[in-house]
């Protein structure tokens, strides 16, 4: 396995120039000998569908899913005309639910669809994915053609009061609560990276190639995004910045 130092630059030329952005940022991007195949990753929706060669109940089925009438559609002609009506909803990509997760649902930035590359952010010990937001804000969040999924870590007890954490709490207790949440074993973050991990699938649902997403986070955030980014079975990406 090779590597080679990742200029947040690299992830600009995705989405396009920034006016008076400055890249100071650096991480690490794998440069795999032999990429690994993602076959079975489908990274666009399907466009130009032939409505025409599908049967009757399964054209009715994908009308009906996407919340389109079929009142008035009694033969396959009819179905056919409406799905051509509807194309552009039809092969629009379908924006999966994010996976189950203690924490909040992620807060995301950017466009919704039409995204050219994915930007995931971890926050820090005791903050949160839209007090992330705040923090970062500007130039980051306003690129083009960039979504931004800032995620938010369950909440742990700790001493009595219940804290942020992507890391699991401590054997200790609250003694050891301030060294301990600042280093990870495989199995504090186990829950965490498997959770990162699928939210790269989702990115890569809604039709992002896999080595257009970059992984990122701060303090205890950033160790959590390393060990997701690095150890992601299913395609290199583009890289992971802390």
């Amino acid at each position: 396995m090779m590597w080679r130092p990742l200029s947040v630059l690299s992830l600009i030329a995705l989405t396009g120039p920034i006016s008076g952005f400055t890249a100071s940022t650096c991480c690490f991007s794998r440069q795999p000998m032999c990429r690994c195949k993602v076959g079975l990753i489908t990274t666009t929706p399907p466009h130009n569908v032939d409505f025409g060669s599908m049967r009757t109940g399964q054209l009715k089925s994908l009308l009906q899913s996407r919340g389109i009438s079929t009142d008035g559609c009694f033969d396959k002609a009819t179905l056919v005309e409406r799905a051509v009506a509807y194309r552009q909803v039809l092969e629009r990509p379908v924006v999966p639910d994010p996976p189950p997760w203690a924490g909040a649902d992620p807060v995301e930035q950017g466009p919704q669809s039409n995204a050219v590359a994915s930007l995931i952010l971890l926050h820090g010990f005791g903050d949160s994915g839209s007090g992330f937001i705040s923090s970062m804000g500007g130039p980051l969040i306003a690129m083009p053609n960039l979504r931004v999924v800032f995620p938010s870590a369950p909440r742990v007890a700790l001493g009595g009061f219940p804290v942020s954490s992507w890391l699991d709490a401590p054997a200790g207790g609250a003694a050891a609560a301030p060294q301990a949440m600042m280093r990870a074993d495989d199995a504090s973050v186990r829950r965490s990276v498997q959770y990162v991990h699928a939210l790269i699938r989702r990115e890569v649902a809604r039709g992002i190639r896999p080595e257009n997403i970059v992984v990122g986070g701060f303090s205890q955030g950033g160790l959590v995004a390393i060990r997701a980014a690095l150890s992601f079975p299913d395609a290199p990406l583009g890289g992971v910045l802390a």
